[in-house]
């Protein structure tokens, strides 16, 4: 009797290739691609390291540093300085980096090159602040400024990836994924930390390298599954120097205001409040280590907002389904506006908490339906 083989089908059908696994875990609940899933998973590699290095951690280490060097100096107002330097920075890396990536076929490569500044700038914060408190302010503008960077490119490749109607799922997916990879990774810094009211400097060392290699973890399926080939970009851009793309650039965005004045109007609106949302969000933890809250309970507090900011995600998509997303961005301002009236009044480690929830919560809403909007 001749014997029977099975086709070689079934055993593939039987073990899915990692990136089916990828899109049946993380893809089915908001019905995406592999390619949208692994762009969500960045957002949660960079949001994880972001929120636990350069949120929690670097503002405490920032706030001993200064109470040791400056301590006649409050430590927000400084680090209002480093961030606003950093801010700075990012408004003239971004085009720049915009432009480079709009005239090369490169653009993982370059997100790459940024995203790996950004991780090395933050991971050596904690190794730089016993030599030298200035070199240590040094990385942390670096940090912010390439985080901005960052932001700009891989926000360009949502678009190349992407149909309009996905993406107020994706960037929802990213929040609440990212949100969520924020809580666990603050989640082993609160366990950490459980009985001490601080650190040692080397475990604060250990918990950023943690972050680091969440980060690498986090970012690699986008670079692994988006092929750089198949995504757009400017091909008479590509013999031109740069400074005459940098021109091009500008040019681009000055007609596009100019034949699109509602444009204009939501990017000087979108000024005004991404740069007070960011100032809150980045100031409230040196504010809360200001008033002698402890380590743990700022983590703590960081750990209760991005948990709630990760649960928001799904409200407010919910939410924009029912009364659109304009109106919906609307309703969230305002809670963000109560947010910063309640920040006022903060004086305790629970009244620290529920702020960080309101923020978080508020903050997750705008940057998703700011993006969709735009």
């Amino acid at each position: 009797m001749e014997r029977k083989v099975a086709p070689a089908t079934h055993l593939n059908e039987e073990q899915p290739c990692f990136r089916e696994r990828l899109l049946n875990i993380f893809g089915k609940p908001w019905n995406l691609s592999t390619d949208l899933i692994s762009w969500s998973l960045f957002d949660t590699g960079t949001w994880g390291y972001n929120n636990l290095a350069l949120q929690t951690l670097t503002p405490i280490l920032f706030d001993k540093s200064v109470q040791r060097h400056y301590p006649s100096i409050p430590s927000p107002v400084l680090w209002g300085y480093v961030y606003t330097a950093g801010v700075v920075l990012n408004i003239a890396l971004a085009p720049v980096l915009g432009a480079w990536a709009d005239g090369t076929s490169r653009k993982m490569t370059i997100l790459g090159l940024v995203t790996g500044l950004f991780g090395a700038s933050i991971l050596l914060i904690p190794f730089l602040e016993p030599v030298s408190f200035w070199l240590m302010v040094v990385c942390a503008v670096l940090a912010f400024s390439t985080n901005g960077g960052m932001l700009t490119i891989y926000g360009a490749i949502l678009k190349c990836i992407s149909d309009p109607k996905d993406t107020a799922s994706a960037l929802s997916a990213s929040t609440s994924y990212a949100s969520f990879g924020s809580f666990f990774v603050l989640l082993v810094y609160v366990v950490l930390s459980s009985g001490h009211d601080n650190l040692s400097q080397p475990v604060m060392q250990i918990v950023f390298a943690l972050g680091f290699i969440w980060l690498f973890v986090f970012t690699s399926p986008l670079v692994l599954f988006v092929s750089q080939r198949d995504l757009p970009f400017n091909q008479n851009a590509t013999d031109a120097t740069a400074s005459s793309i940098l021109r091009a650039t500008f040019r681009d965005g000055v007609q596009a205001t100019r034949s699109n004045p509602e444009l204009l109007t939501f990017l000087v609106g979108s000024f005004v409040l991404q740069g007070g949302t960011a100032c809150l969000n980045n100031i409230s933890l040196v504010f809360g280590a200001s008033i002698r809250i402890s380590q743990k309970n700022l983590a703590t507090g960081q750990l209760v907002g991005q948990l709630f900011g990760a649960l928001s995600c799904f409200v407010w998509h919910r939410l924009s389904h029912w009364q659109g997303s304009q109106r919906t961005y609307c309703s969230i301002t305002i809670l963000y506006l109560i947010a910063a009236i309640f920040t006022l009044f903060v004086h305790s480690a629970e009244q620290f908490w529920l702020q960080c929830a309101l923020v978080h919560s508020a903050a997750n809403g705008l940057f998703v339906f700011w993006r969709e909007l735009l």
